[in-house]
């Protein structure tokens, strides 16, 4: 699989294959023209088909969590509030591309569904569902909150009659949270599971929501606002002004963590950031928001990839590795972010952001070609050997963004750039 050997017949099935395009592409334009087409061929043949079938529950209409080593589904007693909404946003954007291999019906059951069981008192949503569909932990977690309001964005553009009554539903999960979780020193509180401190992820997923929303509401006004507030705190806040870099955990009054935890940078969220940045720098035409995306990419290129290539779990601010474990969701977000910068006149020139999608694609083809049947890998070790086979379904999530990003990125990165 992922081999590349036939570029010619691949690299005709986009439509700038011509004789014409051919004469003006490089090699490099047309091996990146044929992986594009590879790995669109997965998912949509290969991996769509396998998680519609194997990772989907007919009889009570909902994603499960994962696949066994065997590509079986793993019979899990808990069901994360995440995978859901993840599963939907995944499944509709492939519906929403043209892929017709799940009915509507199933993706709008597996929606009922959640609704029915995550939904607390106060118009927030529960953590975990037992194999009941009992809600048995209530507990409130901003990381499911962010998720779910980037699933409503989503069914807002997949029933799009329906759009009206997914925007209230998202506008008033965002008072939920507003009303009971805002920090007075900025951001919003985590929840139970947190310990107290605020946490940088689930506000960069709260970022990824605004900005989805943004480009679709018909009052967009509550999301500009949500954007320019997560993307300003992280500027001001999150980034250490020193180093460059964005950490996972601070304290209330957004200063660092004390001890371990307080100097912990995951590569991975590196690059998220930086491609969550990027995209609010260009709608608000924000230069030192870039140029801090741009630093913080270079710190995870730099510092956060290992001998074999691949992006680690965790480093500390002083760039000592601290967990080298590699896991494939990080590597897809390296992919992204590279795509996007390849694609910045202003940045592009500071660094071969060309050569850096090669080697995001090669990581990702990594934890990709070990399953022949559209499922993967999820976690490398340090010496390159496979740690975990199981399969999380979560993972599609960033799959089929970093695979989509770079099918809409391939006219600029290849055929503009010889005009």
């Amino acid at each position: 699989m992922f081999q590349f050997t036939d570029l010619t017949d691949r690299f005709q099935q986009h439509p700038v294959g011509s004789a014409l395009a051919r004469d003006l592409f490089s090699q490099e334009d047309r091996a990146l023209i044929a992986m594009s087409n590879d790995l669109s061929t997965w998912l949509h043949k290969k991996a769509l088909p396998l998680w519609a079938e194997r990772g989907f529950c007919a009889d009570e209409c909902r994603f499960i969590e994962g696949l066994c080593e065997d590509d079986q589904p793993r019979a899990l007693a808990d069901n994360r509030a995440r995978v859901q909404p993840r599963q939907i946003f995944a499944f509709t954007s492939a519906w929403l591309r043209g892929w017709r291999g799940m009915s509507p019906e199933l993706i709008t059951g597996s929606f009922d569904w959640f609704m029915s069981r995550y939904r607390r008192s106060d118009g927030t949503f529960g953590n975990i569902v037992n194999a009941e569909g009992v809600l048995t932990d209530p507990q409130f977690d901003l990381y499911n909150q962010s998720f779910v309001l980037l699933m409503f964005a989503q069914m807002a553009q997949f029933q799009p009659a329906q759009k009206a009554l997914f925007e209230a539903e998202a506008v008033s999960l965002l008072k939920a949270i507003k009303a009971k979780y805002a920090n007075p020193h900025g951001g919003y509180l985590s929840g139970p599971a947190a310990g107290g401190f605020m946490e940088a992820n689930p506000h960069m997923h709260l970022f990824e929501a605004a900005l989805a929303w943004e480009g679709i509401a018909n009052d967009n006004s509550v999301w500009l606002d949500l954007s320019d507030e997560i993307g300003t705190l992280a500027i001001r806040r999150m980034i250490d002004p020193s180093q460059g870099t964005l950490g996972e955990y601070f304290n209330l009054d957004w200063t660092p963590a004390a001890g371990a935890k307080g100097k912990i940078v995951e590569p991975g969220h590196q690059f998220e950031w930086a491609w969550l940045l990027v995209r609010w720098a260009n709608r608000c035409n924000n230069p030192w928001a870039k140029k801090a995306a741009l630093r913080q990419y270079q710190f995870g290129r730099i510092h956060g990839t290992s001998q074999h290539g691949l992006v680690m779990m965790s480093v500390g601010q002083d760039a000592t590795v601290i967990d080298p474990t590699a896991r494939l969701w990080s590597q897809t977000e390296w992919l992204k972010a590279a795509i996007l910068f390849a694609q910045e006149p202003s940045i592009s020139g500071q660094h071969d952001f060309m050569s850096d999608i090669n080697s995001a694609l090669q990581a990702v083809f990594a934890f990709l070609n070990a399953k022949e049947n559209g499922s993967w890998i999820d976690r490398i070790d340090p010496n390159g050997h496979t740690l975990d086979a199981k399969a999380p379904a979560s993972s599609l999530y960033h799959i089929i963004s970093a695979i989509y990003e770079l099918e809409d990125a391939l006219d600029v990165l290849t055929y503009h750039k010889h005009f």
